[in-house]
């Protein structure tokens, strides 16, 4: 651990763990310039876990893992990492890769590819102790990374993150504000149209729109089971936009299931299904109705079938009603004049 704001001289044996005063100081600058970057009123006061290497460290070691696993509020939800990182010297030397996994009861699971350090912005590091200034293009590189989501079905979770870069020739970085994060995608649906004639077919649109990151999220799925008196339509006419998608949809049956993925920089998927009913009504279909892995509910999507209209019978006219004794006397009445006409004629 490091800060600008400890001694320059490395009061704390430091500068013999560094090799040289210089290296200890640019760790310093390192943590200063992840204050900095984060806006931080005194970035001289923060501290970031940092390393100057001076010889070949080998590759694949651990640089942080949790001592113990860390409790989800909810299990079954897509974990990602996040990380604020620092790089020196990533205009004439090697950057760090960096590798998270998360550790799914004690099994490291990959968390997406590498993050290369010296992918960030440019930040000045002012002079300290023996370390010159670097600004400009010699600046360090700041930026926050997240990891690839991963689909984790225990209560609890570990991070571990390696560097792959073995090499002492750059791989100078610093590092801190290790977070996870929820990256679970949220499921909607919809009916289309919302409302049909019993046994008419309504089209059942699911919707698993990504998080603002855009990562891969690689195994989620949902049985949506279908309220009472709604069915699968006798063609269900299944069909999806989600890679490696599958729709479980039988004519008559009474729930539908899902698997998908979503890729990477993939906004949203889609799964439509056709349903009916023989009875009138309206069916609700919210998130009481959904069992899933990896997914965030769904609000509530009503469809509604309506019986068929009963055409309206004719009415006769009672003859012996006093209206209608009345009604056929004047039409007697009529006839006779009309002939009598005739017969002057």
């Amino acid at each position: 651990m490091s800060s600008a704001d400890q001694p320059v001289a490395g009061a704390d044996g430091q500068t013999a763990s560094c090799g040289t005063q210089e290296a200890w100081n640019v760790t310093q600058q390192l943590a200063q310039a992840l204050g900095a970057f984060k806006g931080q009123a005194a970035p001289a006061t923060n501290f970031a876990v940092s390393a100057y290497t001076s010889n070949n460290p080998g590759a694949g070691n651990v640089e942080f893992e949790t001592a113990t696993p860390l409790t989800l509020p909810i299990p079954s939800r897509f974990i990602a990492v996040g990380i604020d990182v620092a790089a020196a010297n990533c205009y004439r030397a090697s950057a760090p890769q960096l590798q998270f996994a998360l550790l799914d009861d004690g099994t490291p699971v990959a968390a997406g590819g590498q993050i290369k350090g010296c992918g960030g912005t440019l930040q000045d590091m002012p002079a300290l102790g023996a370390a010159g200034a670097a600004t400009a293009g010699q600046g360090a590189r700041v930026g926050t990374y997240t990891s690839g989501g991963v689909l984790v079905n225990s209560a609890s979770v570990g991070i571990r993150m390696t560097n792959a870069n073995g090499s002492g020739g750059g791989n100078d970085h610093a590092f801190d504000n290790i977070q996870l994060l929820d990256v679970s995608p949220t499921l909607d649906k919809s009916f289309s149209p919302a409302t049909q004639p019993v046994g008419g077919v309504s089209v059942l649109t699911f919707t698993v729109t990504n998080t603002t990151e855009l990562g891969a999220k690689a195994g989620w799925s949902f049985t949506d089971n279908l309220p009472a008196g709604l069915v699968v339509a006798p063609t269900p006419a299944t069909a999806t936009t989600c890679p490696s998608g599958v729709v479980t949809a039988a004519a008559g049956a009474t729930s539908i299931d899902v698997t998908g993925n979503l890729a990477d920089a993939m906004e949203s998927c889609t799964v439509s299904v056709s349903v009916t009913s023989a009875t009138a009504g309206a069916y609700a279909n919210g998130p009481d109705n959904i069992e899933s892995a990896g997914l965030n509910p769904p609000q509530v999507s009503t469809v509604t079938f309506t019986a068929p209209s009963t055409p309206s019978t004719p009415t006769p006219v009672p003859t012996n009603a006093p209206w209608g004794v009345l009604l056929l006397s004047a039409l007697v009445a009529g006839f006779a004049s009309l002939r009598a006409a005739r017969n002057r004629a």
